[in-house]
């Protein structure tokens, strides 16, 4: 395996341990990025993979919002048009 595979298994790994971590113990996860850990291929995987899961859960959330603002929206609508 020569460096640039053995890189891309590392980060690989790293962001998987990471994103899982932060869906099922973000309580580790926030431990361990507290910690001072060796920056390496695997850790920056790792904190690329909190970081992507924390901007998934950002954008749900935001897509629920929205979801909500356009029920109330039509629900309005349909209001108005009884009126």
């Amino acid at each position: 395996m020569d460096l640039q595979e053995q890189y891309i298994e590392d980060y690989t790994s790293g962001f998987n341990h990471a994103y899982i971590l932060a869906e099922y113990s973000p309580e580790l996860l926030a431990d361990i990025d507290q910690s001072n850990n060796p920056v390496n291929d695997y850790f920056e995987g790792f904190f690329a993979g909190k970081e992507h899961y924390q901007m998934e859960q950002e954008q749900s959330k935001e897509l629920d919002e929205l979801g909500v603002l356009r029920s109330n929206s039509k629900d309005r609508d349909k209001e108005f048009e009884r009126e």
